[in-house]
């Protein structure tokens, strides 16, 4: 189980870019060393997802009851795929041998356009950084 953050440079997430990234990379290593024992590799890389864990994350001097941070968690919640969903695609994607499971269009969107299209890419989490910035800046705890 990977992330968005093991594919792409999402802001505010290196350390855990940097586990995702190396899992990733194990994963593609193994794929090809298991392949000839007749063992598959699926790496699943789901960005939002509805569960509790995102009304818990804790960031170091950032209010989450402030309407910025409570703006953006909506659009984080707004767009999040539910647990079900990924759970399916996972199966799905177990069942016919596939290795890079993508659990949203968006995720997959972003990927391509880092691989196609790096200005693109390199803007979009520009903005995205911006906008995290911003928010916690309007939100700084007193």
């Amino acid at each position: 189980m990977s992330s968005a953050a093991g594919l792409l440079g999402l802001p505010w997430h290196a350390p855990y870019s940097a586990a995702k990234f190396g899992l990733r990379g194990v994963s593609e290593v193994l794929r090809f060393d298991l392949r000839r024992h007749g063992i598959g590799v699926t790496l699943v890389c789901p960005g939002a997802v509805k569960t509790p864990l995102v009304g818990t994350v804790e960031i170091v001097g950032v209010d989450r009851d402030h309407p910025a941070w409570r703006k953006l968690a909506k659009r984080f919640e707004a767009h999040a795929t539910s647990p079900d969903d990924v759970a399916m695609k996972i199966i799905q994607a177990v069942k016919q041998g596939r290795y890079l499971v993508f659990t949203s269009r968006d995720i997959q969107l972003a990927y391509w356009l880092q691989r196609t299209f790096a200005p693109g890419y390199e803007r979009a989490m520009r903005v995205a950084n911006d906008r995290l910035v911003a928010a916690a800046t309007r939100s700084r705890r007193r």
